[in-house]
C-alpha cells in the first residue's frame, strides 16, 4: 500500500546545502563541551570535524556516514541526558 500526502513536498536538495541554525550548532557544541558525556576519541574527533564544516561556509558538503554520525550521536546525547534526569528525580 502507497501512502499519498499532496500537502508534502518531495526533498529536492542535499540537507547539506542550507545552512544549519545557531540552535543546532549550539547543541552540538554543548555536546561537546558536556564532561559527563564521553563517546569514543575517535567519534568526538568526527563530532568535531562535523562541528568545523557546519561552522565553516564553503568548506564542502558532508558526507552521508558524517550526517548519520550526527544523528545517532544526538540521538544517543539526548536518551543519557533523559536518563540523567530521571536518575536525578529518583533520588
Amino acid at each position: 500500500m502507497t501512502l499519498m500526502h499532496s500537502d508534502v513536498a518531495p526533498a529536492t536538495s542535499h540537507p547539506s546545502q542550507h545552512p544549519p541554525d545557531d540552535e543546532r550548532l549550539a547543541f552540538l557544541r554543548c555536546l561537546l563541551a558536556d564532561r559527563s558525556w564521553t563517546p569514543d576519541v575517535l567519534q568526538r574527533a568526527r563530532l568535531q570535524q562535523v562541528l568545523a564544516a557546519l561552522r565553516t561556509p564553503g568548506l564542502g558538503p558532508l558526507d552521508e556516514g558524517l550526517w548519520m554520525l550526527l544523528a545517532d550521536e544526538t540521538a544517543r546525547y539526548l536518551d543519557f541526558r533523559r536518563q540523567q534526569s530521571l536518575e536525578r528525580l529518583l533520588h
